[in-house]
């Protein structure tokens, strides 16, 4: 997709966003031109074009913070009154938030011996090197011990959703598959 007609499709949901979050016309705008540039300089990164609509609305609310960051750093500007920075509670769930839900259940699923290690090292947060001494275990061994578990997890984890993810591996999106997950 031509970068003139990715912002000409989601300018005005931008626009209307930016507009609603940040009150002073001249803000609005300039944030908006900021945005404008930050797609136009990152559009060559992005490896799915499924992920262009999460992209571009995560850097428009990424501006916007980052215009009330600045405003309230700025020793000229008159202070910002707490209710003028936007909430983004209500702008739907924290994508890593709601794969974290999935965690436990999907490690439950696991073999015993991957099972205890992962909740061990990732639910519990116990130290790799400190898990392999409490058992024994040389810890180069361990670690890729560990590494064959998240593995696995991955696998579980993929079995269950479509990822969307961007350039750097990050996830972006995801939906899950409703024939192969009973959900977590």
């Amino acid at each position: 997709m031509e970068f003139e007609e990715l912002w000409s499709e989601h300018r005005a949901g931008i626009e209307a966003i930016v507009r609603a979050k940040i009150s002073n016309p001249v803000d609005a705008e300039d944030t908006l031109q900021e945005i404008l540039l930050k797609i136009s300089k990152g559009i060559n990164s992005l490896r799915s074009s499924e992920l262009m609509k999460a992209w571009i609305y995560r850097i428009s609310r990424n501006a916007i913070v980052d215009f009330y960051c600045k405003k309230a750093t700025d020793k000229t500007a008159p202070m910002a009154d707490p209710s003028d920075v936007p909430d983004f509670s209500n702008d739907g769930p924290d994508i890593h938030q709601a794969l974290t839900q999935c965690l436990a259940p999907f490690i439950n699923a696991l073999p015993a011996d991957t099972r205890e290690v992962l909740t061990a090292i990732e639910l519990d947060g116990m130290g790799q090197k400190a898990f392999a001494e409490s058992r024994g275990i040389k810890y180069s061994t361990f670690k890729s011990r560990v590494q064959r578990g998240r593995i696995q997890l991955r696998k579980v984890f993929e079995d269950c959703c479509e990822f969307s993810m961007d350039a750097g591996g990050r996830v972006m999106d995801f939906s899950p598959k409703a024939e192969a997950c009973d959900g977590c």
